[in-house]
């Protein structure tokens, strides 16, 4: 159970605040076309602390939130709200 406490600590403050990715194949992103090879990265901040995923207590220590959910609950809603900021 200690793990929860963890997590929570984690995603409230992660130890690097982006991770950078090679896109393997043009894909279009909010209209925009990314073509393949562009550099993006997956912000932490704005995934961590989105109230989308983390309801409206997303600034709020709560490590109860893991209590009920597979280590792997986030990989769906990150398939389909993918986070990505292009520079």
């Amino acid at each position: 159970m200690r793990y929860v406490v963890v997590l929570e600590t984690l995603r409230l403050g992660a130890a690097i605040p982006s991770v950078p990715r090679k896109i393997l194949n043009d894909v279009e992103f909010n209209g925009y076309v990314q073509p393949k090879g562009t550099l993006v990265f997956a912000k932490y901040h704005g995934m961590n602390y989105d109230k989308a995923l983390w309801d409206e207590d997303a600034e709020v220590f709560h490590p109860e939130r893991y209590l009920n959910s597979s280590p792997a609950f986030l990989i769906p809603a990150l398939e389909n709200e993918p986070i990505l900021a292009v520079y």
